[in-house]
């Protein structure tokens, strides 16, 4: 999920990550077509 985007960077909300795969964490990535590559509303 988007919590944020400001300037040229997105943080998402992202599940299986880190350490723990069994947990989520915030993650900032600078967007860009490599890195981002869209996104839906969910409604």
């Amino acid at each position: 999920m988007v919590e944020k985007i400001q300037g040229e960077k997105v943080t998402l909300i992202e599940g299986n990550t880190g350490d723990n795969p069994d947990r989520v964490m915030s993650k900032t990535h600078k967007l860009g077509e490599n890195t981002f590559y869209g996104g839906v509303r969910p409604w």
